[in-house]
């Protein structure tokens, strides 16, 4: 009898060839993960068939789906088709979700010379396999401990906050302020309760607006003891583990501004779009 799917990581990816490999070892390895899903977003280059290759390095320890479409549609709808796949094959068993970010990586990866040369534009640059391996054993370790509070049913949702220097760290912390951060394990049938009230409402999620509208949902919405959910959102402190930076991604610091720009803007209309919707 195959085990019940009670929580699904879900990954989507865009041009993500440098990292996406660890990150879906990181998965596959991760005791608190049941199956994997894989949602390429149109990439352009190796992103999918790393991410493959990846899967199957462990040999069927769980299923791994790979999702593709043909163009780049945007975060959230990746998110959603992933979310999609999760219910059809977790079933009535499926509790919990965990969203992570394709391009995790270690601290190492800030190095210089100029960020390893853009982190040789091909592949992550690890100074060993040792190295390699003990990311993906350590990122297993963080994705368990983000999932089980919310698999366990303390938490409505748990959201890591990854590093970024210790002055934005230390505010993060101090304010509980984790809204953009791509990587949280959240509460299926909050997350269902959501959509459904964006679909009455006739509301599409699209782009980077998929973390405001649910930090906006939990900060509007009860629980059936009277508290708002977001009194039930865990904030956890990632401290080795990074995202690539724009500048890496687009190879030049003008270039990586305007996409950051573009996250923000995003986010940010995403904010006031679900503060009336959720009213």
């Amino acid at each position: 009898m195959a085990q019940p799917i009670e929580t699904v990581a879900i990954v989507p990816a865009y041009n993500e060839q440098r990292t996406v490999g660890n990150v879906v070892s990181a998965c596959m390895t991760a005791s608190r993960v049941d199956a994997v899903i894989l949602v390429d977003d149109g990439s352009t280059d190796a992103t999918p068939d790393i991410a493959h290759a990846s899967a199957l390095s462990h040999q069927g320890e769980k299923p791994f789906y790979l999702i593709r479409s043909q163009a780049n549609f945007g975060k959230a709808e990746a998110m959603l088709r992933g979310f999609r796949c999760a219910e059809d094959i977790g079933g009535v068993s499926l509790v919990s979700l965990v969203f992570l970010d394709a391009d995790l990586s270690p601290l190492s990866s800030r190095l210089t010379p100029e960020n390893r040369k853009l982190f040789t534009r091909q592949h992550m640059v690890f100074d060993s396999a040792a190295e390699s391996g003990l990311f993906e054993q350590t990122l297993a370790s963080r994705i368990d401990d983000l999932v089980a509070p919310v698999s366990n049913g303390e938490d409505i949702m748990n959201i890591a906050l990854l590093n970024r220097n210790p002055l934005v760290d230390r505010i993060r912390l101090a304010l509980g302020w984790g809204a953009l951060s791509g990587c949280r394990a959240i509460d299926v049938a909050m997350f269902r309760r959501m959509l459904q009230e964006c679909e009455q409402a006739g509301v599409t999620i699209h782009g980077w607006e998929v973390e405001a509208a649910m930090n906006t949902y939990t900060r509007k919405r009860y629980d059936q003891d009277g508290q708002k959910l977001n009194k039930s959102i865990g904030k956890l402190p990632w401290p080795d583990v990074v995202n690539v930076g724009s500048r890496v991604k687009e190879g030049s610091l003008a270039a990586g501004i305007r996409r950051m720009l573009r996250v923000h803007s995003s986010a940010l209309r995403g904010f006031i779009k679900y503060d009336t919707v959720f009213d």
